[in-house]
């Protein structure tokens, strides 16, 4: 009986100090995952930082970086080509952190530069037109989506 409960013990203590599968992810903080995540999108490993990104989203959703992971995650969609998926996650960013004037500009910014990328220019001008409204410049005309732009 000593015997069974020494062997149990032996490899409850060697299990213990051998991380599980995905758990050497779990144990790492935010700011050491980003930087991972970073350095992926400068290697052009945009489908591996996508993965990274999206851990980061879920195990860190109030961290002070989800901002950056967000955008960076947009980033790496418009760079697989997958404009659809860059505008969904620009515009959740938009709508989660519209009290923040510099952030909102930023994804504003990205936004157009994604609608000139594809052709969509209506769309530019709205982004850039909502960039004004959020630095506080007074609307010149009634911009409406209706309109039709001749230059």
């Amino acid at each position: 009986m000593t015997k069974t409960i020494s062997i149990c013990l032996f490899f409850l203590i060697s299990a213990s100090n051998f991380p599980a599968l995905g758990e050497e992810i779990q144990g790492q903080d935010v700011q050491t995952l980003l930087l991972k995540a970073k350095k992926l999108v400068t290697e052009e490993k945009h489908q591996e930082a996508i993965s990274q990104f999206e851990t980061i989203l879920k195990q860190f959703p109030d961290a002070p970086q989800i901002k950056d992971a967000i955008f960076l995650l947009a980033g790496s969609y418009v760079k697989l080509v997958q404009p659809e998926k860059a505008e969904e996650i620009y515009l959740f960013a938009l709508k989660k952190y519209q009290d923040d004037t510099t952030y909102s500009m930023r994804i504003h910014n990205a936004l157009a530069e994604l609608y000139i990328s594809t052709q969509q220019l209506q769309k530019v001008i709205k982004s850039y037109y909502a960039i004004l409204l959020v630095i506080g410049i007074p609307s010149v005309f009634d911009f409406n989506a209706s309109q039709t732009f001749c230059f």
